[in-house]
């Protein structure tokens, strides 16, 4: 148990101490009523953590060697903010549930870049002005209007859920949300929780999972092509066919 709690914490304070995986380090929690506390000597009660995502922002190894994990909860409260969103076609991702990169201040430095929220372009109100970005003259900023949700921060142990690197707590809510409304079973979970893609998968997962493809060819016979960076996805009647 000292062995394996000293692997998991090593591992996450490597982890942590990079700034483009620290937004991106998530405990996925699978089942209800998970207990969590206010503070890291797990002597105050906080209500129980429901099944979803949660980012992590630190890590502790206690005297009884368990790993702690400090994670951001988002309240059900919020309060109206003024933000910059990054996006080729905010108009469209205002229609849908694809997630859209939302920065409360535009940062200064290109190591900075990473500090954003992901936020459903549903929640948003494009007010219709444009930002100039020196970092980045080549992207469009939108200033948008969007409800920030309060946060907690809490404390759970780390045998609490799953920890997932690489993806944000964001995109594995959406991911959660899209597959217990397609009714997909865990195996299929599991791998969108993954980002893996497998033939006869709906393009609703693809969507949750990778997000908005780069770009979409019409061919023949009825066939959509999905291209992403690394892969390229056929389409037939809303369902994977072949992956390029």
């Amino acid at each position: 148990m000292m062995k394996g709690g000293k692997l998991i914490i090593v591992f996450l304070l490597i982890m942590l101490s990079i700034g483009q995986v620290f937004a991106k380090m998530t405990l996925f929690v699978e089942k209800e009523s998970v207990p969590a506390y206010k503070d890291d000597s797990l002597s105050k009660k906080s209500l129980p953590l429901k099944r979803g995502a949660y980012q992590i922002v630190d890590v502790k190894n206690t005297i009884g060697k368990v790993v702690l994990l400090k994670i951001i909860v988002l309240l059900e409260k919020t309060t109206p903010s003024i933000g910059y969103a990054l996006t080729n076609d905010l108009k469209k991702n205002l229609a849908n549930y694809q997630l859209v990169k939302v920065f409360k201040t535009l940062p200064d430095q290109k190591n900075e870049s990473f500090n954003y929220q992901e936020i459903a372009g549903v929640k948003l109100k494009d007010t219709g002005n444009r930002v100039s970005w020196p970092l980045f003259d080549m992207l469009l900023v939108r200033e948008v209007i969007f409800k920030e949700q309060l946060k907690q921060f809490l404390w759970v142990e780390s045998t609490a859920g799953t920890i997932i690197a690489g993806i944000s707590s964001a995109r594995i809510n959406v991911i959660i949300k899209t597959a217990d409304k397609l009714k997909l079973d865990d195996s299929s979970l599991r791998r969108a929780l993954n980002q893996q893609i497998d033939i006869d998968d709906p393009y609703q997962i693809v969507l949750a999972a990778l997000g908005d493809p780069l770009q979409i060819d019409y061919l023949q016979k009825s066939l959509i092509r999905w291209r992403y960076y690394d892969k390229n996805y056929i389409f037939k009647r809303g369902q994977v066919k072949r992956i390029d």
